[in-house]
């Protein structure tokens, strides 16, 4: 057994798949509307593009929006 830490994919307990979603954000206890991008999931979370960092722990409400398949 090494001593060496885990880093990157090696310490995840859930893979990272790729996501290109619309997600619409309430920050705590805002009322406002933030629009932004979930770039990848996991089972234990989502990596978002903010216009804005918040701290961690804050508590957000997420909408993620899923486009309709296109039909020809």
């Amino acid at each position: 057994m090494s001593d060496t830490p885990k880093t990157g994919a090696e310490r995840r307990a859930w893979p990272r798949l790729k996501l290109d979603a619309e997600a619409i954000l309430r920050v705590d206890a805002i009322n406002d509307r933030v629009r932004s991008r979930i770039l990848n999931a996991s089972g234990n979370g989502l990596l978002l593009a903010l216009p804005s960092p918040r701290p961690v722990g804050t508590r957000m409400r997420i909408t993620v929006k899923i486009r309709e398949p296109q039909y020809e």
